[in-house]
């Protein structure tokens, strides 16, 4: 085997970095960053400590957009030391970047010292040092301006510096824009030159507004506006700050008012300020908290004001922390007004007291999920993903190494143990003796107290052989008792009890080294906090088990209408029966004669749902239930194939939520949950037989969505119903695709998580007012390679078309839904959905144009009206595995419905 070239392979993840910078993917940008860092740790490669100097150079710079100083200061220091025969010119770059973070520390005067030493290294070179002097004397003039702004002399000296770094930016660009320079240099310095001239514009507007000329500072930063083409969303939000802050200052406040509200799906001012805190910024936050401006929104990331607020706060008591921690104080005030006043109109009558009890849990909860994302980003990005890139496989080793490092983790702080739950199991022998399921009612029991053992460091890092680590098997299972683990007859815990011994046996293992992760015993089921503790670990948990066992429901169909006695009349007729067949069979990729066998069986079994109890008796004819619909086919289950009774049972749940929807009537849990488990029981069936298939495609929002039912009528969507799931995996779609319409009618039913829904305003406008361009969709598949406009059910690929007409969307209302919640999208309407990027999000869906249809719904991408076209390939996962993934995050929210991850 040809051994690898690291050199090559670290020339690759840089350059993937810089392509994630340029579309601001900073989360990417990091990771391919960190595997740069690795190979030049432990591989041989030439030129090695220019190459780590150039890493831990972009490391810093990234590191001060998270608001993380201090682990800046750390890299950006590093750099300058990594190289001793470091360039002037790559030693004036990391200076500029090491100024920054001074300015940003509020620690004014040895930022212009670091930014001085910069410029005077810059002016030794040509073409990089033109780039690098004209954002030093920016950077010092700004730093003068903020060192002395009383002082009339020096104000001057900070006008003629930016001044400077403004001319130098255009020149600069110029140079670039004649076409005979380095087309790597020339592609790396296009942006920022422009980005630099906006923000030495805004910048400018702080000296102008000093000199009390407010005119000219909203001239200015009206100037930077109009820049803003293709710009780092952070950089045009506080571009925007500066702009409203020029026209608050000029006596139009109206205006300014206008410029910082922010409709969501963007990068807000309030959010660019928090993203880099610093005192400065705080007194910006301040001030728009005193103008009223709205900061519950949420950005084309999924995070809102208070998110990046909390992501950069820090355990020590640095200047930049004082400042995130400020910048809180602000944006709880703010919050506290805007959700008090949403509870007093939505709920008039609810007294006082309860008005702020409300507040103040909804506040809670806000910083509770910012601090877990903000703890899943820091575990996962700098402890866990460090150790797994040198892991070869997903091995018994490397899971002790995950759980020696989440046990780790949690040991070294009290916050992280205030969000995550420590790594619990069950001894297998323990279980074993128990001789049942743990029950809620044995709390206090010591057998039940004992039960669950807690994985500490010295459990996960063993203290002999590897062999006498504990063997950790994850179970996903039913509760098929009420409000209990298991029935009466222990059915669960005998299956359990099967499945260990086989694995036992398979892998060669012994009991007393094997455990066993239940969340009737690893997850607090009484104490309300540590309960969303284990919940929101949940995910760290199934990373730290060596297997997972799925365990599937014999009695399913029995357990499905027992459970739930559900009276709602599912009265079918011939073409409704044949219709949703037909569109099951196409999603599955049924063969004809499977098809054949289930309309025969529905067909069938309508007329004995229909006919008289005998021929003698007049018995008047009740019309068919879903539960006696599914009860017939549990009767019938031993007649029929594998793959014939899931499809059967999917067509009984399409067209049960079809009636429900076609009658404006929202389903109830409980009748969710049934024609969920039915189509859950299709999608993990799936796996299991070969002549019906359910795959998951990407969509172009970034989920997940699995075809169940498909009907297209000369080309035209008629009817679709579809699973969709968004992960934690920070798959949200393309940044500035996310606004679109449907051509039919859609209805979602929220199956796990929550998530925020946006309708927008949609109207045509001039190029230079409009927000976004219009695009059509064209579509792909394995069979119709070529893109059509054709509807195809199993598409590889989509492309989004510019139409050459220019919109302005305004956001006309937001929802927030969660479990068992159901809406409706219009037909034509624009909407988008809001998943945090470490967020999780199951609903069942549905098109039906039958309720609406529009043939000219379009898709709304950026202005510059470039086409887009979206790979529909699942990255390898499968139905099965996410239909089970819904079904645990089911099992653990019975009671908080928004409260999962």
């Amino acid at each position: 085997m040809e051994a690898p070239n690291w050199a090559q392979k670290f020339d690759s993840f840089l350059d993937q970095a810089e392509d994630n910078e340029d579309k601001a993917e900073w989360q990417s940008c990091l990771k391919d960053l960190q595997e740069a860092l690795n190979i030049c740790d432990t591989r041989p490669i030439p030129d090695k400590e220019q190459r780590r100097q150039q890493v831990l150079m972009k490391m810093g710079g990234l590191y001060r957009r998270f608001g993380r100083y201090d682990e800046a200061v750390v890299y950006l220091s590093g750099a300058l030391d990594a190289d001793s025969h470091v360039t002037a010119l790559k030693r004036a770059a990391i200076l500029g970047e090491l100024g920054v973070l001074y300015r940003h520390k509020n620690d004014f005067v040895r930022a212009r010292e670091v930014f001085s030493e910069q410029y005077l290294l810059a002016k030794e070179t040509a073409l990089v040092a033109e780039a690098e002097m004209c954002r030093a004397v920016g950077n010092e003039g700004y730093a003068t301006c903020a060192v002395t702004m009383k002082k009339v002399g020096l104000l001057a000296y900070a006008t003629i510096q930016i001044e400077e770094r403004i001319a130098r930016a255009q020149a600069l660009q110029d140079r670039l824009a004649a076409g005979d320079m380095d087309e790597k240099l020339s592609r790396r310095y296009e942006q920022a030159a422009r980005r630099w001239e906006t923000i030495g514009l805004d910048r400018l507007s702080l000296c102008l507004i000093a000199a009390h000329n407010f005119d000219e500072a909203v001239k200015t930063t009206k100037e930077a506006m109009t820049k803003q083409k293709g710009m780092d969303p952070t950089v045009t939000a506080l571009s925007r700050s500066f702009h409203g802050n020029a026209l608050w200052c000029a006596g139009q406040q109206q205006a300014a008012q206008g410029v910082w509200n922010s409709t969501t799906g963007v990068c807000s001012p309030a959010m660019g300020l928090c993203k880099e805190p610093s005192s400065e910024h705080a007194d910006y936050l301040e001030l728009l908290a005193d103008a009223g401006i709205d900061f519950d929104a949420y950005d084309e990331q999924g995070f809102s004001a208070l998110d990046y607020a909390v992501l950069s706060r820090n355990q020590t008591a640095t200047a930049a922390n004082k400042d995130a921690e400020r910048m809180i104080d602000i944006l709880d005030r703010s919050l506290r007004k805007t959700l008090a006043a949403d509870h007093e109109r939505q709920m008039p009558q609810s007294t006082p007291q309860d008005a702020v009890q409300a507040v103040e849990a909804e506040v809670r909860q806000r910083h509770r999920q910012a601090n877990v994302r903000r703890y899943y980003r820091n575990l996962l990005q700098e402890h866990l993903r460090p150790q797994l890139k040198n892991s070869l496989q997903y091995s018994h080793d490397c899971v002790r190494m995950l759980r020696q490092q989440y046990a780790s983790y949690l040991d070294a702080d009290i916050g992280r143990r205030q969000v995550f739950d420590w790594l619990y199991y069950v001894p297998y022998d323990d279980f074993r003796t128990l001789g049942h399921m743990p029950r809620p009612a044995e709390r206090s029991v010591d057998s039940y107290r004992r039960l669950a053992t807690r994985m500490d460091t010295s459990r996960a890092v063993g203290t002999s052989s590897a062999d006498e680590d504990i063997f950790l098997v994850f179970f996903s299972y039913r509760w098929i008792g009420h409000n209990m683990p298991d029935d009466g007859a222990n059915t669960q815990y005998s299956r359990m009890l099967n499945a260990v011994e086989a694995l036992i046996f398979q892998r060669g293992l012994t009991a007393e080294h094997v455990g066993l992760w239940l969340d009737i015993a690893c997850i607090d089921q009484e104490d309300v906090e540590s309960r969303e503790r284990g919940i929101d670990s949940l995910p760290m948990a199934v990373l730290q088990c060596d297997v997972m066992i799925s365990l599937e429901d014999d009695e399913y169909y029995n357990r499905a209408c027992r459970e739930q006695h559900i009276n709602d009349i599912m009265d079918l007729d011939h073409k409704e029966i044949s219709y949703v067949v037909a569109g099951v069979a196409t999603a599955a990729n049924v063969s004809e004669a499977g098809r054949e066998m289930i309309l025969k069986w529905m067909l069938e079994t309508q007329q004995k749902l229909l006919s008289p109890h005998s021929p003698t008796q007049q018995v008047p004819v009740e019309s068919p239930t879903l539960q006696g619909w599914c009860a017939a086919l549990a009767a019938d289950q031993a007649l029929l194939s594998l793959s014939t009774r899931c499809a059967i049972g999917l067509v009984l749940a399409i067209c049960f939520l079809r009636t429900k929807s076609r009658g404006t009537l929202p389903a109830t849990p409980a009748e969710l949950s049934q024609t969920w488990e039915l189509c859950y029981h299709a999608l993990v069936t799936s796996e299991q037989t070969s002549d019906f298939l359910l795959k998951p495609t990407r969509s172009a929002q970034g989920f997940l969505a699995t075809p169940l039912c498909s009907v297209n009528i000369n080309g035209r969507l008629d009817f679709l119903f579809r699973f969709h799931i968004w992960l934690p995996d920070s798959q949200r779609g393309v940044t500035g695709w996310q606004l679109h319409s449907h051509q039919a009618a859609a209805r979602s039913w929220v199956l796990a998580g929550s998530a925020v829904d946006n309708s927008y305003e949609v109207v045509e406008s001039a190029r230079e007012q409009a927000t976004h361009s219009e695009h059509v969709p064209l579509w792909a598949s394995a069979e119709q390679k070529e893109l059509t406009r054709s509807y195809q059910t199993h598409r590889t690929s989509s492309k989004a078309v510019g139409t050459g007409i220019y919109v302005k969307a305004s956001l006309r209302s937001t929802a927030r839904y969660g479990r068992d919640a159901s809406y409706v999208i219009p037909a034509g309407s624009y909407h988008l959905t809001e998943v945090p990027h470490d967020g999780f999000y199951a609903t069942l869906f549905s098109f039906d144009a039958q309720q609406g249809y529009i043939a000219d719904a379009g898709i709304l991408g950026p202005v510059d009206g470039k086409d887009s076209v979206q790979n529909r390939y699942s990255g390898g996962s499968k139905a099965c595995d996410l239909a089970r993934l819904v079904e645990t995050a089911r099992g653990q929210e019975p009671e908080m419905l928004d409260d999962i991850y």
